[in-house]
């Protein structure tokens, strides 16, 4: 809701207002940050710890992509997004997870079940060695991988959503492997 807020703020001001272009408003965020994404994009959060059950808190349809670094979408006992991550289900807004192997507070494994309910373009990168930190050597995957997908999906870069289709892994940094990426729509 703050980062809501904070885009209506930006917007509000007579010196910013003309200088963003809202139909090009991309996000990014690492741990907590990355679940905001995802709750930007309209996910369910778990509200009811006994039944795990989830109910939205927001949807900014001005945010048109997001990438989430080591995201945290809950633990096996506590799913972000509800039972089974099913908050995260019918999801369009494209979203792209950087996720370490070695992260025991946003295990890959949750993120990938949230992954896999959304609907909309999605991809999944792990990087090896990676714990819930941001080291030095990661850096260039990070920002590669984010990039890319957010020229593909906010500006609409043909050349880049086809490189997501291609590309494995990027050169420098850690062992990077894209584990999946999925574009229903086909562009």
């Amino acid at each position: 809701l703050s980062v809501s807020a904070g885009l209506d703020h930006l917007l509000a001001r007579a010196d910013w207002r003309d200088r963003v272009d809202t139909g090009r408003i991309g996000a990014f965020g690492i741990s907590q940050g990355g679940e905001t994404v995802a709750l930007l994009a309209g996910a369910g959060l778990t509200y009811e710890l006994w039944s795990l059950d989830a109910k939205r808190v927001t949807l900014d349809s001005r945010v048109r992509a997001g990438v989430g670094y080591i995201p945290y979408f809950g633990l096996d006992s506590l799913p972000a997004f509800g039972r089974d991550q099913e908050g995260a289900r019918g999801l369009t807004m494209p979203f792209f997870a950087l996720s370490g192997t070695d992260d025991s507070i946003a295990p890959q494994g949750m993120v990938r079940k949230a992954i896999d309910k959304m609907a909309g373009p999605r991809g999944h990168v792990l990087l090896h060695g990676q714990g819930h930190d941001l080291d030095p050597p990661s850096q260039s995957d990070i920002v590669t991988w984010s990039l890319g997908f957010l020229d593909a999906w906010i500006n609409g870069n043909s050349a880049s959503k086809s490189k997501l289709t291609q590309v494995m892994s990027v050169e420098g940094g850690l062992d990077d492997r894209r584990e999946l990426y999925v574009d229903p729509t086909g562009s």
